[in-house]
């Protein structure tokens, strides 16, 4: 809707060149989530950052996340299988149906949590890639002048430490 102008605003996706061409977005992000692999407790696989040691490995991935490029880029020679949403990601992991699950910590959380599996999963690292939010306007014309009114505004919020104070209220990391 937003590519369309029919909404004026998309709260929250990550950049890429793709979206690039879609969207038109604020200089700066307003969050960052820390792209990981989860894996389930007890189950340790050996996560050194390098794509390689993963060929075999069964991961699940959710479908229309965005990874990083290296994961992109790996994604061709590893076994993934989509996830349509987090929550059957999780599932996916902890039933044994996959070995890792490629998610991030802010939106597997509270899955955890809800689904009484906190102590399931463990957070493997190194981080995968680091993915900023932001947000997101159509690339017309005449929303430029709401894009350059939020940019000022949020930009004024960065430098007053607002967005810092947001992000430890909320536990969200801020760029």
């Amino acid at each position: 809707m937003v590519e369309l102008g029919q909404a004026d605003i998309l709260i929250g996706p990550y950049k890429t060149p793709e979206r690039e061409e879609r969207f038109s977005f604020l200089d700066r992000p307003f969050y960052q989530d820390r792209m990981v692999f989860f894996a389930r407790s007890g189950n340790p696989i050996a996560w050194t950052g390098n794509f390689d040691s993963l060929k075999g490995i069964h991961i699940a991935a959710v479908s229309g996340w965005v990874y990083g490029s290296a994961f992109d880029h790996a994604r061709r020679q590893l076994r993934v299988s989509n996830a349509p949403k987090p929550e059957n990601g999780v599932l996916m992991l902890v039933h044994g149906h996959v070995d890792l699950l490629a998610a991030n910590r802010r939106n597997i959380e509270p899955v955890l949590a809800a689904l009484r599996l906190t102590n399931s999963v463990t957070e493997l690292a190194p981080i995968v890639d680091v993915q900023n939010g932001y947000l997101a306007f159509p690339r017309k014309v005449l929303f430029d002048a709401m894009r350059l009114r939020y940019n000022q505004a949020f930009n004024e919020l960065v430098e007053r430490g607002e967005l810092t104070r947001l992000g430890r209220k909320h536990d969200v990391q801020v760029p």
